[in-house]
């Protein structure tokens, strides 16, 4: 059963990493769009 419990801490890391990128590339997003409008 230790197979298993690995699987589950992996696709909460992979989910984790995933809802991080998201924000990150959300803020990124966000900057261009001020930058742009102010230039």
């Amino acid at each position: 059963m230790v197979e298993g419990f690995f699987l589950v801490l992996l696709m909460v890391v992979i989910g984790g990493a995933a809802e991080v990128a998201v924000s990150i590339d959300v803020r990124i997003e966000e900057k261009m769009r001020l930058t742009s409008e102010t230039a």
